[in-house]
């Protein structure tokens, strides 16, 4: 009866006197134990890695408040911090004590705060030494130094891999006494009764030599470490010294007292000789036990003890049922079998509840186990003699199939997900993992107002590499670079994870194509990073015997500047990687401007369709100046558009959405068309000039462009030799074959071909020489800056030189300083035009301006005063 008054006592505590006021809890009564669950605000530190600094800074809303006595969370692998604030009233004592009465929480730190002031931190727990606790006790204690009249702010961090509870009481040091000798008692009675009774079966064994009695002892054993691990005792008395075996002993006793129970119950009910199957899994849930706590021993705690307290469950269960069978059969053993077991687990099931959070912590639901469990082993210490039970083989075989079937089916299950979540050759999340990523990502992106760059990564020649080796040596190699790939993505700053539990940074989308997300402060720094992870991927793969060049090309969207939803992003870094694939560089950031699929764009094609229709175009003529003659000798035709609705579009703009759709071959023939009347009516007029006309490269692959060319020609009476036609490098580039064969006949019909932008394309001297060529245009990018840099200067006399060598004109555009046409001159340059001459202007502004001109030469005044130009 000591314990139970005890019991009740400690009951009695709990009804506590202390007043709240303003949110600081004010201690009045020296004699009260006052729990500070109802006083404590808490917030989940989902990392378990914040500082304290940040976390007295995190707003009142993250804070949760109006706590039970014991704020219960069950198993979660977060990080609690808890805040209170407390006062003393005068004429109390200052010395109080701060218990937390779980001693099973891995990690517990605790500040007392004054004024913003820290007075005292501990830091301590159960996977803490045990010396480093601040009183030598098996719960939590902490000394508080509390003076009246001041209030304190305490601050408790907990985190575990277990249950996680806070039954956090405040009392003074003389109240702490005499309420620990009150709690103290009935665990005494609870230990002595149970080594008692372990002492008395031990001596039976000895005298009888049955195995019932051996697992029954092995059993209450177990039950006894349990119990004083769970209650603190242990690590206070036993193994204060071993941290390592704190962390694992709950889940090695509890798995090993499962072992036993099954033992005990299969051979106290004699189920092995007309149940063989109840007895057999029963024995097999034995081994799991057996093996379970070995894992123990290595593996996770959070795991192990979940799956420990899982097998307890599941035994209590199966034997419960078992001794259920044997009492209908008529057993009388069976008797006492079930009713020590209906108490145990009804203890066993408070408390399981309670530990996952179903339950508060109590007296009631804390001590749960020890009352069932001191009350079953009395029961059953009386009835050892009752062990027959035949039919509950059969019941536990039918639960183990289905256990089986259960297990089969979730590993099945789990497969699947992972196979249509993840790129079957690579292993990388696939576009629908992606997607859910992205999204989650995006969302916390956009409340911390940072950037993040969609980088969607291809391998652009990877089709000859398949074509070269073989699908199955490129899928080999396709590993072996997408590794290498994921390697240099997951060092990059910034990176994001798109699957958390395996940690893949880099997704599939199709093909050879792969995704990265970054996150920065700038558009600037995400291109940075892109650039190294793209120049990390241009050394050479040994693969097969080989060096292999697998270079990537990236293209880069924005979020929030260019989408804020997935698809969208996705859409526009498809738009920046082709941009990067047919550009001079290896990465490409998406741009408006530049997508030729925007709505936009689309329209602007219909709209350039009308305008082709309606006349609405415009030519407008740039002049070109001879050096060496000091005239006019001609003009460049370009193409204006007038938009009545955006205003004038640049060419470059509308001329390359124009190749993309087919639209650039009747664009070219209404300025072919234009530009020769044009040309003929300055004639008829007395003013003689020839013209140049750009075309471009998808009009050299037109089945009929050169019957076209000269049929216009002799409809408009022109003469061939006052036509240029004008091609960039790169275009002649790209189809050698064609090219040779279309300009061949132009040429030889006497109309000049000019290639335009020379120095930023690849063409070789060899390839040069054998095109029918007649005039060289060098790009302006030289010409800008050739009073500046020297180098420039050097190319431009070496193009001068080559091209008069091989019997070329040389025209060089982009002249607007007296310096630089003074500079050509002397290096011995043809033809210049810039707006030093003239900038393009309409064919009237242009007849008006030559007018103005000086002389009959038509030279500019500007130049006709200057000497040796």
């Amino acid at each position: 009866m000591q314990w139970l008054v005890g019991w009740l006592l400690g009951m009695g505590l709990l009804l506590w006197t202390s007043v709240t006021v303003a949110g600081v809890l004010v201690l009045s009564d020296a004699d009260a134990v006052v729990p500070l669950g109802p006083s404590l605000s808490v917030y989940a530190d989902a990392t378990g890695q914040t500082q304290l600094e940040i976390i007295r800074q995190l707003p009142e809303q993250v804070w949760e408040s109006d706590l039970s006595n014991v704020p219960n969370f069950g198993y979660s692998q977060k990080g609690y911090w808890f805040q209170a604030r407390l006062k003393v009233e005068n004429d109390l004592p200052h010395n109080w004590l701060l218990e937390i009465a779980y001693p099973v929480l891995d990690y517990v730190q605790v500040w007392l705060i004054r004024d913003d002031r820290l007075i005292s931190h501990w830091r301590t727990g159960d996977a803490e030494p045990f010396y480093q606790r601040p009183l030598s006790h098996r719960n939590f204690l902490f000394p508080l130094d509390l003076e009246a009249g001041s209030t304190y702010q305490v601050w408790i961090f907990v985190a575990s891999q277990g249950t996680v509870q806070l039954p956090a009481t405040l009392s003074t040091q003389s109240r702490y006494i005499e309420t620990e000798q009150a709690r103290l008692v009935p665990q005494s009675a609870y230990f002595g009764m149970l080594l008692v009774l372990l002492l008395y079966n031990a001596f039976i064994w000895f005298s009888i030599r049955e195995r019932v009695y051996l697992y029954y002892i092995a059993y209450v054993a177990t039950m006894l470490l349990g119990q004083m691990a769970i209650q603190g005792f242990g690590y206070q008395y036993l193994w204060p010294s071993s941290v390592w075996w704190q962390d694992v002993s709950m889940a090695v006793l509890s798995a090993l007292f499962v072992t036993f129970v099954c033992l005990f119950t299969d051979e106290f009910l004699r189920l092995w000789l007309g149940r063989r199957r109840l007895s057999f899994l029963l024995r097999s849930l034995s081994v799991v036990a057996a093996g379970v706590a070995v894992g123990a021993l290595f593996l996770p705690y959070a795991v192990m003890i979940r799956v420990a307290v899982s097998l307890a469950l599941l035994a209590a269960l199966v034997s419960f049922i078992a001794g259920l069978l044997s009492l209908h059969q008529g057993s009388v053993p069976a008797r006492y079998f079930v009713a020590a077991w209906s108490v145990f687990l009804t203890g066993i099931l408070l408390y399981a509840l309670q530990k996952y959070g179903m339950l508060p912590r109590n007296l009631v639901t804390e001590y749960s186990v020890q009352l069932g469990s001191i009350f079953e082993v009395v029961v059953l210490s009386i009835a050892l003699a009752d062990r027959i039970n035949h039919e509950r083989r059969q019941r536990y075989m039918a639960q183990k199939t289905a256990l089986e079937e259960a297990q089969q089916r979730a590993v099945a299950e789990s497969r699947l997900l992972h196979q249509s979540l993840h790129d079957r050759l690579t292993g990388t999340p696939n576009r629908l993992l992606l997607e859910q990523s992205t999204t989650n990502i995006i969302t916390q992106a956009v409340a911390s107002r940072r950037m993040i760059g969609f980088l969607l990564i291809k391998f652009p020649h990877f089709q000859e590499i398949n074509n070269t080796l073989g699908h199955q040596a490129g899928d080999g190699l396709l590993k072996l670079v997408v590794a290498r790939l994921a390697q240099a993505v997951s060092v990059t700053p910034g990176v994001q994870l798109l699957d958390v539990e395996s940690g893949d940074v880099l997704a599939h989308i199709e093909g050879v194509s792969f995704a990265a997300i970054l996150s920065a402060d700038n558009e600037d720094l995400i291109q940075a990073r892109a650039n190294q992870l793209a120049k990390a991927m241009r050394e050479t793969v040994n693969y097969l015997e080989m060096s292999i060049d697998v270079p990537v090309v990236i293209g880069i969207s924005l979020c929030p500047l260019h989408a804020q939803e997935f698809d969208s992003l996705l859409r526009c870094a498809e738009v920046a990687v082709e941009m990067a694939a047919h550009g001079e560089h290896d990465i490409s950031v998406y741009s408006d401007r530049q997508n030729r699929y925007s709505a936009r764009r689309l329209s602007m094609m219909g709209e350039l369709r009308q305008a082709l229709t309606t006349n609405e175009l415009q030519l407008h003529y740039q002049p070109k100046f001879d050096l060496r003659d000091r005239r006019i000798v001609g003009v460049e035709a370009l193409l204006r558009w007038p938009h009545p609705v955006h205003g004038p579009i640049p060419p470059d703009q509308f001329v390359t959405m124009a190749e993309h759709t087919g639209l650039i071959k009747p664009l070219t023939r209404w300025v072919l068309e234009q530009a020769l009347k044009q040309l003929m009516a300055w004639r008829a007029a007395g003013i003689q000039l020839d013209m140049s006309i750009n075309i471009s490269a998808k009009n050299l692959r037109e089945a009929h462009f050169c019957e076209y060319l000269l049929g216009l020609l002799r409809d408009s009476q022109a003469l061939p030799d006052c036509l240029t036609l004008e091609l960039t490098e790169t275009a002649m580039m790209q189809d050698q074959d064609v090219a040779l064969r279309v300009l061949h006949p132009i040429r030889h019909a006497g109309i000049k071909v000019s290639m335009d932008d020379f120095g930023v394309g690849y063409s070789s001297l060899a390839y040069l020489n054998r095109l029918p060529i007649s005039e060289l245009k060098i790009d302006k990018s030289f010409i800008f800056a050739l009073d500046r840099q020297p180098d420039d200067t050097a190319i431009v006399r070496t193009a001068i030189n080559m091209a008069h060598d091989l019997g070329l004109q040389v025209v060089a555009e982009g002249v607007e300083s007296e310096i630089v046409c003074r500079r050509l001159q002397m290096l011995g340059c043809d033809l210049i035009q810039g707006y030093y001459i003239e900038r393009p202007m309409p064919a009237e502004q242009l007849v008006n301006w030559l007018m103005r001109m000086e002389g009959n030469d038509l030279v500019p005044p500007l130049l006709a005063r200057r000497e040796g130009v």
